[in-house]
């Protein structure tokens, strides 16, 4: 048990959430841990960008003396953390100073915060935030710099931990601001935004006090390993016992399908698919695995004459009501469709539209499918 005082902070309560074996080895036991390539990236980029924060919130311009300055904290930086490939050095100087061209939003009020307060229901946390910026008199802009080689989804942004506690910081260090926005700036991509309701940062603050509780009666015996996709990049994978389990080979059996009789096939169909399950689960597994190497080394995944990379597809989802009040009716009928869980929901309490509704309704099928029933056997 954990009788002293614990800081939280964001990397923290996210590797407790994901693996307590993993935490345990981490922050009870303090084993070492290798930084991985995209980690000293990272580092290296944020501490020019740190430069340059500090920079524009004095002068709000750089110079051709401010960039060079920019560049030399990037590059004595990526020495000390010890980038060795060249390519992603030069990336990295790259990010750096493409970001310079589009630094003038709002007024910088600090760059590279580093706080540790007390919630109102008494939790330590502490972290840092990269810049800190005054959009208007009663909205702030907290922006996190990220040199990950994908962005996330909405939901990743909606439900991401390091966002939810930046908010919950920044209303208590900016109390006189009405508003926070939130924002991952991709420096590979374009950034994305976030906010949180005064209900979800209070759902969150209490979902720290009971994450703290438990960190605070965290014992080894608690400390269970739990499979996940950071695995692979886990410093402590190799005396892991759910990994090393999970690592080992599926089997598969083939046999020319004319060769079987008819109660193996249907023994044969059903097997397989339930390996199929464990195959699609694999599959997840590896894709997942490549998607995070990708990320984690910064570069794309190539054989011979293949290459892996990440790509995300822009979904562009239009206002159905300003759609609707500017195209014909006729048209607008073409272009939308029913949900039919919605309507049954809405039609639960009015049989009388349910009728009209359901006298106008198609019914279309799947392509053929087996399906698996049990035989009755007659006793």
């Amino acid at each position: 048990m954990n009788n002293g005082k614990i800081m939280l902070s964001a990397t923290r309560v996210s590797m407790f959430l994901q693996c307590k074996y993993r935490y345990w080895l981490n922050y009870v036991l303090h084993r070492p841990k290798l930084p991985s390539t995209a980690f000293k990236l990272g580092i290296s980029v944020h501490k020019a960008l740190e430069i340059a924060g500090k920079i524009w919130q004095k002068k709000e311009k750089f110079t051709a003396y401010d960039i060079g300055k920019i560049k030399k904290a990037y590059i004595d930086k990526a020495v000390e953390e010890g980038i060795d490939d060249l390519a992603i050095y030069n990336e990295g100087l790259f990010l750096v100073l493409e970001k310079l061209k589009e630094f003038e939003v709002g007024r910088i009020l600090s760059a590279e915060t580093r706080f540790e307060i007390s919630t109102n229901d008494g939790i330590p946390i502490i972290g840092a935030m990269d810049k800190v910026v005054e959009l208007d008199s009663d909205t702030i802009l907290i922006v996190d710099y990220k040199t990950n080689k994908f962005v996330y989804t909405a939901e990743e942004m909606k439900n991401d931990i390091q966002l939810s506690m930046y908010d919950l910081v920044a209303s208590i260090k900016f109390p006189n601001y009405k508003r926070i926005i939130l924002c991952l700036d991709f420096l590979r991509s374009e950034p994305m935004y976030a906010y949180r309701t005064n209900r979800a940062r209070k759902e969150f603050s209490q979902y720290l006090v009971a994450i703290y509780n438990e960190m605070l009666n965290f014992e080894e015996k608690d400390a269970k390993p739990s499979f996940n996709d950071m695995c692979s990049w886990c410093d402590f994978r190799g005396e892991c016992p759910t990994y090393i389990e999970a690592s080992r080979k599926d089997k598969l059996f083939k046999k020319n399908l004319e060769d079987f009789e008819e109660g193996e096939l249907v023994s044969e169909y059903l097997d397989i698919k339930s390996r199929k399950r464990a195959l699609d689960n694999y599959e997840r597994r590896l894709k997942n695995h490549i998607i995070k190497k990708i990320d984690v080394d910064s570069r794309d995944l190539s054989s011979e004459n293949k290459s892996l990379y990440v790509r995300q597809n822009p979904l562009v989802v239009y206002d159905p009501k300003t759609v609707y009040s500017n195209v014909p009716l006729e048209e607008f009928f073409k272009m939308v469709t029913v949900s039919k869980r919605s309507v049954d929901e809405f039609l639960e309490n009015d049989q009388m539209g349910k009728n009209k509704v359901v006298e106008t309704a198609t019914r279309n099928y799947t392509n053929p499918f087996l399906a698996v029933r049990n035989i009755k056997k007659n006793s």
